[in-house]
């Protein structure tokens, strides 16, 4: 008897799964809102030199409005670029020289031209506050937000093998407190950092310890429900992540400071530490490390708060028949590679991840100027996001996770294409958000579709080596977003080919949808196609055993 079948039995989605889903949505809502902060901490809004000089000095002499005012000094003092903007790294050298006296010459072409030698004044109409006001990261420093968020995202990869490979070890349960913990603290710290540096060093710490947070949140909820139900646990919580852009657009509008900000959308990790009482180690994982007993008070407990019946023999035929205890001695990251079938599935799973970060992120960035209000522009991106879950959901149940996640990674690689070929406006416009739509719904898709296909002593290493390359997905595609100044066509090109590529590549991989989950690697490697194994895979396998059982 495996343990679907238990889950069958106790309730596979009743009140103890609501409860424990309810509580592990909210970490997700709360990584949006930090991955995200950068665009309203580190907004780039407009600047311009700061002439000290004039700063005290009014135009009620000309009848001039203060807005007319500063428009007038900027013309005095401020060199215009060929696109009809003020220049916002150089002024006209008017060193001892009052704004009358330059009122004088008010026709002329300007002086000598000179680097911002006082530092900048800023456009607050809106972001009232960011770092790159307060720490002066314009001009020559102008590169240094996007470096951050390059940290940050090296944060993320880090975080994906770090608290894959301790939920392994360690527990579900414990990983998940102990990630919840260092993502409100370190959060909360962010908000006093009294250098760039320290906020860069920050910063990495959080989106290791909140993106391993929601890895935990994906793999607890996937361990407890029966398959049938699987496809819901993971979409609810990534239309939680959408939630975090209004949470987060919200919070920014009305908040003018951004350390208020940065602490603010830290508190929900910290309200999870009341939470933890509620939650129950993971009963498959124990059953995974020969942990019988506790993982027997979890089940009985599970079958009370669903106010079901559980008979005796089960536990009995759990233990004697589902081999959990083989897994545990043979779940290593290595084995993720050993045996062909699973090196190939490995393959598939992490260039497909590559894709969906690489694309979603190019995409986000390559049409986020919509010409309107940014807090407006930013709910409507998120807006894109919740539909693509609700769509995850309905391919998955009507087409299966296999050609779900192909045709939108295909439609996904056409409109790229479409995006090349488009004329500027509403169309290019329309063609991109088809295709960050598509894009979008896949990566609902592979984040379910890793989790079905990995045993459980490699399900949460697995999925943070997946994540890794989605990670490295996100960090290239600003990147190559510069080849733009090249060709505008060519970054577009690239996405269109590579997710093209990965909607065929991903097609490697055996359907699971309605599926129990595999409880060993020789499950996983059983499903290819539902073939039986390859003799050579056999002997591998068995070789695996045998050493593993030779060092216990």
């Amino acid at each position: 008897m495996s343990f679907d079948d238990v889950l069958t039995d106790i309730g596979g989605f009743g009140i103890f799964q609501w409860k424990i889903i309810t509580l592990v949505t909210i970490p997700p809502l709360a990584q949006c809102a930090i991955l995200l902060s950068q665009v309203f901490i580190a907004g780039d809004g407009n600047h311009w030199c700061k002439v000290s000089q004039w700063q005290q000095e009014d135009c009620w002499q000309w009848n001039m409005t203060m807005e007319q005012c500063s428009d007038f000094k900027k013309t005095l003092s401020i060199p215009m670029n060929d696109d009809g903007t003020w220049s916002q790294c150089s002024k006209f050298n008017v060193s001892g020289m009052d704004l009358a006296t330059a009122f004088e010459y008010s026709n002329w072409t300007g002086g000598e031209v000179i680097s911002c030698d006082e530092g900048w004044e800023f456009d607050r109409s809106v972001f009232h506050s960011t770092i790159g006001e307060e720490w002066e990261l314009v001009c020559e420093k102008a590169a240094i937000p996007n470096l951050i968020q390059s940290v940050y995202f090296f944060g993320y990869l880090v975080g994906s093998i770090a608290f894959g490979r301790l939920a392994d070890r360690i527990g579900r349960h414990y990983t998940f407190m102990l990630g919840c913990t260092a993502s409100g603290v370190f959060g909360m710290l962010t908000s006093l950092s009294p250098n760039v540096i320290v906020f860069t060093v920050l910063r990495f710490i959080t989106a290791a310890a909140s993106y391993g947070t929601t890895l935990m949140c994906f793999v607890i909820a996937s361990e407890i429900v029966i398959p049938s139900q699987r496809v819901y646990t993971g979409v609810v919580m990534w239309m939680l992540f959408s939630v975090g852009y209004f949470f987060l657009s919200g919070t920014a509008f009305i908040t003018y400071n951004w350390r208020i900000l940065v602490a603010i959308i830290a508190i929900p990790y910290l309200a999870m530490i009341a939470a933890f009482p509620f939650l129950t180690e993971s009963p498959r994982w124990l059953l995974s490390r020969d942990k019988g007993e506790s993982a027997e008070k979890i089940i009985r407990k599970i079958a009370r708060e669903n106010k079901k019946e559980l008979k005796e023999d089960v536990l009995g035929k759990l233990k004697r028949g589902d081999g959990n205890s083989l897994t545990a001695k043979s779940g290593k990251l290595l084995d993720l590679i050993r045996v062909p079938t699973m090196r190939w599935y490995m393959i598939s799973m992490c260039y497909s991840w590559f894709v969906q970060g690489f694309v979603y992120f190019g995409l986000t960035l390559g049409t986020s100027n919509l010409g309107i209000n940014v807090y407006v522009a930013f709910c409507l991106s998120g807006v894109m996001d919740l539909a693509s879950h609700f769509l995850s959901i309905f391919t998955m149940k009507t087409f299966g996770r296999r050609w779900s996640a192909s045709l939108l990674m295909l439609l996904a690689g056409i409109s790229c294409f479409g995006s090349v070929i488009a004329p500027l406006g509403p169309w290019r416009l329309a063609v991109a958000t088809i295709g960050k739509l598509a894009i979008a719904t896949s990566f609902d898709i592979v984040y379910v579709y890793a989790g079905e296909i990995l045993p459980t002593p490699l399900r949460a290493v697995g999925v943070g080596v997946c994540s890794v390359a989605a990670r490295i997905g996100g960090i290239v595609a600003p990147l190559l977003l510069y080849l733009g100044t090249i060709s505008e066509s060519l970054p577009f090109i690239l996405f269109a080919t590579s997710s093209i590529i990965g909607g065929f590549l991903i097609l490697i991989l055996p359907e699971t949808t309605n599926q129990p989950l595999p409880d060993t690697i020789e499950d996983t490697v059983n499903r290819k196609r539902a073939k039986k194994l390859k003799t050579s895979e056999k002997q591998e396998y068995t070789e695996i055993k045998r050493t593993e059982d030779t060092t216990v």
